[in-house]
């Protein structure tokens, strides 16, 4: 495989965002380059000064997102899997030394790449405390805060939020990671919401980490880093030893519904296999921290369902948004500003079945597939995720097929093996229920569905 030699280089300060200036350079089949756009100060400034492990990680988040997003696939010997060989400097080599191999496993399963890390001392401090001008925002409270939880702005997070809020007396600090992509105004939305049912319990952290210049690649399978490492920063400027991760069972696991699918060709944000080996790395870091993800064994609709407050739920959940692949508008038939999601790539259709599943499958979508909107049978890019789920709905499964199944898209929890493989068989139940309620009976038909 063709190695692409990547070099991490710290400018001067940043006098906005007070963060190091960086830049990527890639050199492969062409040589790349780009700066790592970040805002931390909103926050870095809120949680008190940061220790240089901690300050070294979230440059590590950015660097693997922002090395992600400039490295097309294309480079790759398949046009996938790449080999990216990535010089990084940190305050102690020598303690990034020793979660290295984890690190590696970690963003293997997650992206697909091979990658190497060679960390070398870093010269240059990354972060540029204020010396005369105050923060213009308080800093968050010293005591109080409960939980951190991550908060995309969809409807896992919502609900992971609210049943927090709920279950416990104490505040949530909600980290949140956005990009050109459209997420801020989703996050806004709903914690203004959030913010008015529970005044001063609320604290967010909204983070921007992207890039200028070079390319853009969009498979960008490493986003759930950005997420995480952000979200261990906080909980540790915090004394915290838990991140909640909320995500539903499906998606998580994300099992291959055809065999294409398999590998990294299907997203592993919340994996738990990722999730496990990446928070072993963060031990080697010096993290005590663990990730709870609440839902791992739920359907989407079955979170939604049980939700600690549904009726709240039922007011702001179509202030979410849950689509994967929002950013191609050019290809949905409903274009207008109150449509926020295609319709047709897999967290939409998740979504759908669930808040079908609370009688709320009503907002509009870029293309409505159990209407005919979509043709299957075009063998078209943008119709592989209805396909490839119709495939896996009209399969014939029960509890030890699904087993195998989840074994080979990487699944090596055998003690709940078979509570996981539960879950998809009741994900299956609502997905159907949802076509055979809303879809007709030709469409059923010549989808092939039991």
């Amino acid at each position: 495989m063709t190695p692409i030699d990547i070099e991490v280089k710290g400018g001067r300060a940043n006098v906005v965002d007070c963060f190091a200036k960086t830049t990527i350079i890639a050199h492969g089949k062409k040589d790349y380059s780009c700066e790592v756009r970040v805002e931390y100060k909103p926050f870095l400034y809120r949680l008190g000064r940061p220790k240089d492990h901690e300050i070294d990680l979230l440059f590590f988040g950015s660097v693997v997102y922002s090395i992600d997003k400039l490295v097309p696939r294309s480079d790759g010997d398949d046009n996938w899997q790449r080999s990216l060989n990535v010089k990084l400097p940190v305050a102690d080599p020598a303690l990034w030394g020793r979660a290295s191999q984890i690190l590696k496993n970690a963003l293997r399963f997650l992206t697909g790449d091979n990658w190497e890390f060679e960390f070398v001392p870093r010269t240059k401090r990354l972060w540029y405390p204020l010396h005369r001008t105050p923060p213009t925002l308080p800093p968050f409270p010293k005591s109080g805060i409960s939980c951190v939880s991550l908060f995309s702005g969809g409807l896992d997070s919502l609900v992971g939020v609210i049943d927090e809020l709920e279950e416990q007396k104490g505040q949530v600090l909600c980290v949140s990671h956005h990009d050109p992509s459209g997420a801020l105004s989703d996050q806004n939305r709903l914690l203004g919401a959030l913010k008015n049912k529970y005044p001063r319990r609320l604290h967010p952290i909204q983070a921007y980490v992207g890039t200028r210049g070079g390319n853009n690649e969009t498979s960008l399978r490493s986003r759930s880093v950005v997420f995480l490492t952000l979200g261990t920063y906080c909980a540790s400027r915090r004394g915290l030893d838990e991140l909640l991760v909320p995500e539903n069972g499906m998606i998580a696991l994300n099992p291959p519904l055809t065999p294409s699918r398999r590998g990294a060709c299907s997203t592993r944000t919340a994996h738990p296999y990722f999730l496990s080996t990446f928070q072993k790395a963060l031990h080697k870091l010096a993290f005590n921290i663990s990730f709870q993800n609440p839902y791992q064994f739920k359907t989407k609709g079955e979170i939604a369902e049980g939700c600690n407050n549904l009726t709240f739920l039922k007011k702001v959940a179509l202030e979410s948004v849950s689509c994967g692949k929002r950013g191609r508008r050019m290809l949905w038939l409903r274009r207008t500003k109150n449509v926020h999601a295609c319709g047709m790539c897999i967290p939409c259709l998740y979504r759908r079945a669930a808040l079908h599943r609370i009688n709320l499958d009503t907002e509009a979508y870029g293309r409505d597939v159990l209407t005919g909107e979509l043709d299957v049978g075009s063998g078209l890019e943008h119709t592989h995720d209805f396909r490839d789920l119709i495939s896996f709905l009209g399969e014939s499964h029960d509890v030890a097929s699904v087993r195998r199944l989840l074994v080979a898209g990487g699944v090596n929890d055998f003690e709940h093996l078979s509570d996981y493989a539960e879950m998809v068989l009741r994900a299956k139940t609502e997905l159907l229920t949802w076509m055979h309620n809303k879809a007709s009976a030709h469409n059923l038909r010549a989808w092939g569905l039991p």
